[in-house]
Parts: C-alpha cells; sequence; structure tokens
C-alpha cells in the first residue's frame, strides 16, 4: 500500500508541476507586452566615417575668447557620402553647436539653438529662400535633402531624412536649419576661420582628418 501511496502522490506532484509550467508559458512576458511604440529612440554609436572632418566626437572646439565646445554627440549628414555634420556640445552655460563641412573645403561654424517658431517656421516643408530674424535677413544659400545618421549623445532626433538649409546674412552671420516628418530645428552663428579656433583631440583618433 505504501508503494501505491508514494506512487500517486508523485504523480499528483508531476500534474500540478505540468499545470504550472503551462500557465507560466501562456502567460505574457511584462517586457514584451509592452508596446514597442513606446520604446525611446536613442542614438547609434557607430556609423558612417567622419574621416576629413576637421573634428570628431570626443573633441574639444576652443573658439577665441576661451569659449569651448566638448563634442558630446553629433548628426551625419549624407548624400551618396557624408558631406557635413552637426556637433552638438551640451555645456550647463548653454548649448553649442558646431557644423562641420567638406565641401568645398572642410570648414566650421560656431552655433547655437534657435526655436524654429522664432522663426516662422512651420513643423514641415522645405527651408524658405529667406527668413528674417531679428535685426538679420538671412538668404538661403543651399538646400539639400540628405540622411541622417545620430552618433553619441545629446542629438535631436530629426528624422532618418531631412531638408538641410544653409543660410548668410551680409555680416557673415550663418543660420542652419533642419526640416523634416518631425519638425524643424535651428541654430545660428558664425564661421570659424583659420586662427579663430583650436582642436583638442579627445580619445585616441578613429578617424583619418587628412584632407
Amino acid at each position: 500500500m505504501s508503494l501505491l501511496l508514494t506512487a500517486a502522490v508523485v504523480a499528483a506532484g508531476l500534474s500540478v508541476g505540468r499545470f504550472v509550467y503551462w500557465k507560466r508559458r501562456a502567460r505574457p512576458s511584462p517586457s514584451l507586452a509592452l508596446p514597442l511604440a513606446a520604446a525611446p529612440r536613442s542614438p547609434i554609436v557607430s556609423g558612417p566615417s567622419l574621416s576629413g572632418f576637421r573634428c570628431k566626437l570626443g573633441d574639444v572646439v576652443m573658439r577665441a575668447g576661451g569659449d569651448e565646445a566638448l563634442l558630446a554627440g553629433a548628426l551625419v549628414l549624407s548624400e551618396q557620402r557624408p558631406t557635413a555634420a552637426l556637433f552638438i556640445a551640451p555645456d550647463a552655460a548653454g548649448e553649442r553647436a558646431i557644423y562641420a563641412k567638406l565641401e568645398p573645403a572642410p570648414s566650421l561654424a560656431w552655433l547655437v539653438p534657435v526655436l524654429a517658431n522664432a522663426l516662422g517656421l512651420g513643423l514641415a516643408g522645405a527651408p524658405p529662400s529667406t527668413i528674417e530674424f531679428g535685426a538679420n535677413r538671412f538668404e538661403r544659400v543651399r538646400r539639400i535633402p540628405v540622411r541622417v545618421t545620430r552618433l553619441g549623445s545629446g542629438t535631436p532626433d530629426v528624422g532618418d531624412v531631412t531638408t538641410v538649409g544653409e543660410y548668410a546674412d551680409a555680416a557673415g552671420c550663418v543660420l542652419l536649419v533642419l526640416t523634416g516628418s518631425g519638425g524643424a530645428w535651428a541654430w545660428t552663428g558664425s564661421r570659424l576661420e583659420d586662427g579663430m579656433f583650436d582642436v583638442l583631440p579627445g580619445r585616441d583618433d578613429e578617424d583619418d582628418r587628412s584632407g
């Protein structure tokens, strides 16, 4: 009788174990039950080469007068290949940006963000031919659609494709506008001519800056 009783207990235990196992299998995982759309989009940490640009992620750009910008993130703008990069430098004193171009020659501009609605920009559409900002009238010098790759941290999510509008005024100030399906973003400032800045390398160089 003891053997029969033991066998019955074991069989009952196996049945309960199978029941618990299949109930857990049937229950959705809490992490998978969350909608994918709720997950924030994070900047990636690798992407197109920044070879040829005058600065890269991790560098510090120092402007004459003592201003510094630690390049923490970048929006790499590509046509067939990368042609420009907007480096973002968050700082306690206020966000700065460095706009680096490869054509017609490697160059830099020191920028600060501007609210798009202050420029009369809507949430979609191409950058206009002229923009009035304060006492300045900016004329568009270039407009082109580009693919966007986000590197590092602190960059705005402008989407995978955006239209770049580059502007200049009579005094030599520059204005940069990015527009896409997600909205509009703008920065303004001035070009950094040779002798007006230094670039302090950050971590070990991973890109060839020649060119």
